[in-house]
């Protein structure tokens, strides 16, 4: 007889694993980024002061020459500036520009002393005020009243104008702001000088 041969059971396939889905996350939303602020416009730093040194009036010709001469052998670059004062032509020479009051004034001496030329003077560059004390029709006259102001402390210069008549005027300074230069005015007024301040 023959057997019959048992039927192994076939193994069932397990189903896959069931992968457990997770909530998505929620994105962040993107933050805005603040503009940084124009920036402001800086406001325009007042003008430098410059302190140029001027020599004379001197009478043209031999005198102008003697003078640009010694200002030469001393290192300083000068240009020459004419006005006629009653027919006759003078010459004021301007010497380079110095960048601060004592280096102006160290060459003033050099001229004054070294050079042995009177009249030499140092002018405030790069402002807008100046104080107007006196005005005069004669050089004479207007070099006494600077004399006097210089007997107080005071430095001022001549300042010539040849427009319908001659006329020479007593300024002092020159001042970057208005109030500078009252405060300078203060100061001559407590002397008994009176004078105004002039806007350039």
């Amino acid at each position: 007889q023959k057997t019959a041969k048992a039927e192994m059971p076939q193994p069932q396939a397990s189903p896959p694993p069931q992968v457990e889905k997770k909530p998505a996350l929620p994105q962040p939303k993107p933050q805005k980024v603040a503009s940084a602020p124009a920036p402001k416009p800086r406001p325009a730093s007042p003008p430098t002061p410059k302190f140029t040194l001027t020599i004379g009036p001197v009478k043209g010709g031999t005198a102008e020459n003697r003078v640009l001469n010694i200002a030469k052998s001393l290192g300083l670059k000068t240009k020459v500036k004419t006005a006629t004062v009653k027919k006759e032509e003078f010459s004021v020479l301007l010497a380079e520009t110095f960048p601060s009051m004592g280096r102006a004034n160290a060459a003033k001496l050099k001229v004054e002393l070294v050079g042995g030329v009177k009249g030499a003077q140092v002018k405030k560059s790069g402002g807008k005020y100046v104080i107007i004390l006196r005005s005069f029709k004669s050089l004479a006259d207007a070099t006494a009243f600077k004399n006097k102001l210089k007997a107080k402390g005071f430095n001022t210069r001549i300042d010539v104008k040849t427009k319908t008549e001659t006329t020479y005027t007593i300024e002092a300074g020159k001042f970057i702001t208005r109030n500078e230069a009252l405060k300078a005015l203060r100061t001559f007024k407590s002397k008994g000088f009176s004078g105004k301040v002039k806007n350039l």
